[in-house]
């Protein structure tokens, strides 16, 4: 009976110890998603211009779509179901007119970007001849 026992809790521990080692590895190999660092080590140029906190599901796709911009071009990379082949050279000038193009988009969104307080201050030099009589109520005290 005993050996029928250690038998049982031998299997079970060495099939859960292998589980957990083997999980272990795959996991530290594998675990891409939720990787820690700084932008410049995913090269995602993101410039936000605008922000908003606490939104749903349906008034996060409506700002993405509001006012996010897509950058990258759908037809750089092969389909799922394409067969991969090398790259003619009008093919490669192309790319490379459109890699070049995107990165003056990016470097022209991150370079637009003005701080809140900027903008405020665009904004009075740009209205300065504006006549704002008649357009405040006179203060009666209450």
């Amino acid at each position: 009976m005993i050996n029928l026992m250690a038998f049982l809790l031998a299997t079970g521990l060495g099939f859960g110890l292998a589980c957990w080692i083997c999980g272990t590895i795959l996991n530290k190999s594998n675990n891409i998603g939720d990787s820690i660092g700084s932008g410049d080590e995913y090269r995602a140029f993101v410039s936000f211009t605008a922000r908003r906190d606490r939104i749903s599901g349906s008034e996060r796709n409506n700002f993405s779509s509001l006012y996010g911009k897509n950058l990258d071009d759908p037809y750089l990379q092969p389909g799922g179901n394409e067969k991969v082949r090398r790259l003619s050279q009008e093919e490669l000038d192309s790319y490379k007119y459109k890699a070049q193009k995107r990165e003056t988009l990016q470097n022209q969104a991150l370079n637009s970007y003005n701080e809140p307080e900027d903008e405020f201050d665009l904004w009075q030099k740009q209205h300065t001849d504006t006549d704002m009589t008649g357009v405040f109520k006179p203060y009666n005290g209450n």
